[in-house]
Parts: structure tokens; sequence; C-alpha cells
């Protein structure tokens, strides 16, 4: 490209993060018998020290909005201590990796009497009454470690002891 492009002068600079590099920057001219000057070079690095803090800067921006979107995900379903070490592990991906086997408790909690309950209310007061105790059983869960599974009519369902993810192992 050198020579189809006629270069005559040329000089390039490293984009460095840290101790690693990142990517380089390179300028050339095609004008005879014009070299770049100390100054020139000296721009040059400042301008690749700019473009190496904005690219490093978008790439923590994703990884914060990416963390953001795993917890909103796993929010719905786990404890913040499960949410913690899902996403603390060293390569956490989007896939989340595979279980590991582990013992779990399994809880179930309705209603008690809630059938006969439901006959004598409203339907505005059977959902509120469900609300309520929705909103006090999942609260009371995760504050115990625990991870929401489902909602069965007036039933609550949730584990302990969840299952950790392996980071090692893509979900099939």
């Amino acid at each position: 490209s050198i020579r189809l492009h006629d270069i005559r002068a040329a000089m390039s600079v490293p984009l460095w993060s840290g101790e690693r590099i990142i990517g380089l920057l390179q300028v050339d001219s095609p004008v005879r018998g014009e070299a770049f000057s100390e100054k020139d070079l000296d721009l040059l690095t400042a301008l690749a020290n700019y473009a190496a803090v904005a690219i490093e800067r978008l790439r923590n921006r994703s990884a914060v909005e990416r963390e953001a979107r795993l917890r909103r995900r796993l929010a719905r379903y786990h404890s913040p201590s499960v949410i913690d070490a899902v996403i603390g592990r060293d390569g956490a991906s989007d896939d989340l990796g595979r279980l590991i086997p582990a013992e779990v408790s399994v809880l179930f909690a309705d209603v008690v009497g809630f059938s006969t309950l439901a006959e004598r209310a409203t339907p505005t007061e059977v959902a509120e009454m469900l609300s309520d105790f929705f909103d006090v059983a999942v609260e009371a869960m995760s504050e115990g470690g625990g991870t929401l599974d489902k909602f069965v009519g007036d039933c609550v369902v949730g584990f302990f002891g969840a299952p950790l993810l392996q980071p090692d192992h893509a979900l099939r």
C-alpha cells in the first residue's frame, strides 16, 4: 500500500491502556521531501492518548450496561446474594453457564383457606390480598437467601441453597 499510495512519510503511535496496547494510530503523507517533525509526533501521541481514553470509557460503559442487564434479568427470580455470586465471578457471560448440582430446600407457601376467602371477596379484594401476600413472601424469601421459582394460584414456590453456575461451560 505504500507504493500504491506513493507514501513518502509515515509515523505511528500505540494506543495504550494501562500496560497493554489496544490499537495503533498512524498518519502518512504522499508529499515528497516533507518528513514529520517532533511536534507532529507529540501531537499524534496526544491524540492517541485521547483516543485510548475514549475507547476505554466506551468499553467500561459497555461492561456496566451488560452487568445492569444481567442483574435486571436475574433479579426477577434470584436473591441478591445469588446474583452477586453469579455476576461477581470472572468470566460471567450472558449465557450464564451450566448449573452446579447442590442440595436445596424447596418452599411451598399458600394462603390458608384461600378458596373460602375468595368466594366471599370481590375480584379486586382477591387481587389485592394475593398481591400483598406475594410481596411479603418474595421479600421474606429474598432476605433469607431464597430464590422465587413461580406463583401457582395462591401458592408461592421458592428454593434455598440455589445452585450457582459454572463459568467454564456454555449453556447448551
